[in-house]
C-alpha cells in the first residue's frame, strides 16, 4: 500500500503573504486618511485665521473713521464718548489741541500721546461701549470699557514732523478680549490689526474773521453789548 502523502505548505504560505499584503495596503489607506485629516484641519485653521485677520482689519478701519467723525464734531462730549449740551471739552480739544500761531493762517496742532479713548462693539446687540478718558498728569490712560470679550478698538495721536496742522491717528483692534484694545496688548488677540492715517486739521474758521463779530445769518446786539444768535440751525457754533 502506498502512505499518504504529507500535506502541503503552499497553502499556509499564501494565506501569510496575502495577510502581509493586505496589512502593507491598511497602512497606506491609513496614512492616507490622516494626511487627508491633516490638510482638512490645516485649511479650517487657516480659514479662522483668515477670518480673524478680516474682522480686525475692518474694525481697524472703522476706528479710523470713528475718530475721523468725533474730530470733525465741535460738540462736546462726556466721559462715554457721547455729545453733550452742557460746558464741557470737544474730542478735538481734549486729544488734539489746535491753536494759531503767531501767523494767523497757521495751525499748532499738539496732540495727547498717554491717552487712549476706545469703544468695543457687541456683536449680539450691534451697540457699543465707548470711553474718552481724560488726560492723565502722568502715565497712561486706556479706555475703559468693561471686562466682557468683544471687539474693540483704541486710537493713538501723534504729531507728524515737519507738519503743524496735521496729525497721525493709530487705530488698535482686537477681535475679541477683555480689555480694550491698545498698543501694549493688542499682538496677544487672535485676531488684530493696526492702521493708521494722517490727517491734516482744519478750523470750522479757516482764517481769523476779520471783524470781531462774525455771524453766519442775522444776529442782535443787546442792552449792555449781550450778543444773542438767532439762527437756530448753527446754535451758536459760528
Amino acid at each position: 500500500m502506498n502512505a499518504p502523502a504529507p500535506p502541503s505548505s503552499t497553502p499556509v504560505r499564501r494565506g501569510f503573504g496575502t495577510l502581509a499584503v493586505s496589512l502593507i495596503l491598511l497602512l497606506v489607506t491609513a496614512i492616507g486618511v490622516l494626511y487627508a485629516n491633516r490638510s482638512v484641519l490645516f485649511e479650517q485653521r487657516t480659514s479662522a485665521s483668515q477670518a480673524q485677520a478680516t474682522l480686525a482689519h475692518e474694525i481697524a478701519e472703522g476706528a479710523l473713521e470713528w475718530a475721523a467723525g468725533m474730530l470733525n464734531s465741535p460738540f462736546d462730549i462726556g466721559p462715554n464718548c457721547g455729545f453733550l449740551t452742557t460746558t464741557n471739552t470737544s474730542f478735538r480739544l481734549k486729544y488734539v489741541l489746535t491753536r494759531f500761531t503767531a501767523n494767523p493762517s497757521v495751525l499748532d496742532v499738539v496732540p495727547t500721546t498717554t491717552t487712549f479713548p476706545g469703544c468695543k462693539l457687541d456683536p449680539l446687540t450691534g451697540t457699543t461701549t465707548c470711553n474718552c478718558p481724560d488726560v492723565p498728569g502722568s502715565g497712561t490712560a486706556v479706555a475703559n470699557t468693561g471686562a466682557a470679550e468683544q471687539p474693540s478698538f483704541s486710537i493713538a495721536f501723534e504729531a507728524v514732523a515737519g507738519v503743524t496742522d496735521a496729525v497721525k491717528i493709530t487705530a488698535y483692534a482686537c477681535t475679541a478680549q477683555a480689555a480694550t484694545c491698545s498698543s501694549a496688548n493688542f499682538a496677544a488677540a487672535s485676531g488684530n490689526a493696526r492702521l493708521s492715517v494722517v490727517m491734516k486739521l482744519r478750523p470750522l474758521l479757516r482764517a481769523v474773521p476779520a471783524a470781531p463779530l462774525t455771524c453766519g445769518t442775522s444776529c442782535t446786539i443787546g442792552g449792555s453789548f449781550n450778543l444773542v444768535n438767532q439762527d437756530v440751525n448753527t446754535n451758536g457754533i459760528l
